[in-house]
This record gives structure tokens, sequence and C-alpha cells, in this order.
């Protein structure tokens, strides 16, 4: 059954690294051992990772608008130095501000534990990512 939760966007971040995650894991240099859900699991893991992408946007957009505020370019290792370290301190201040931002998500499906170990998950970090949308 489809729930309307409130999240904060960090734990938005989280829930979509565990389904990204449910696609496999490396298991050994180069090798990804791939999860057998049963299709209905699979559609409702897909369902979530539609739901869980459409709010990042909004996230993404204000993330990107403050990298633009405060003049700093993603991916560049940047010296913080005593003129430009409030600067980024700013930045980050703002950054967490907006992870704790709590987000509406509507339509989310829960996924039931007992599918997912059937489906051979058994990492704990993945289980601990999908936290609030595990039914147990």
């Amino acid at each position: 059954m489809a729930e309307k939760l409130i999240l904060s966007n960090r734990a938005i971040l989280k829930i979509h690294t565990g389904l990204r995650n449910l696609d496999g894991v490396a298991s050994e240099a180069g090798k990804i051992t791939r999860f057998d859900f049963d299709e209905n699991v699979t559609w409702n893991i897909a369902k979530n990772i539609v739901l869980v992408e459409r709010a990042l946007e909004a996230y993404e957009r204000a993330r990107k608008s403050l990298l633009a505020k405060h003049a700093i370019v993603e991916g560049v290792q940047h010296q913080i130095t005593e003129e430009n370290a409030g600067k980024y301190a700013t930045f980050m201040e703002e950054i967490e501000k907006l992870k704790d931002k709590q987000v509406e998500i509507t339509g989310v499906l829960k996924l039931k534990k007992t599918e997912l170990k059937e489906g051979g998950l058994n990492v704990p970090s993945i289980f601990a990512d999908l936290m609030e949308i595990i039914k147990e």
C-alpha cells in the first residue's frame, strides 16, 4: 500500500542510495551479484526509485543554486584559506540545512523485509539505508 512520508533530504538521499544498491552488489573485483526479487518487489522498487528521484530534483536544484551563490565549482578541490574560510563555512551550513529540510513524498511503497531477504538481500548497510521504507 502506498504511503505519504515526510522525510529529510538527508533521509531521501540514503533511501536513494539503498534503492540503487538493490540492482546488485560487487562481490569480487569487477563482478556484480544481482539480487533475485519477485517481479512485484522489483516493480515496487522501480516505482520507489522514480518517486525518490522526483523528490531529489528539487534538492539538486537548491544544491546547485548554493554552489553558484557561493561561487564554488563542483568537482574542483578548493584550498581553504583565511580569506575564503567564511564563505566555505557558510556554504556548508546552508548545505546541512538543505539536507535537514523536510520533504513530503506521496506514493512510496513499503518493502517487506522478508521479500528482500528472499531475493538474496543480506547486506546490513542497504537495509540501514532503506530502514524508512521497510516493513518488518
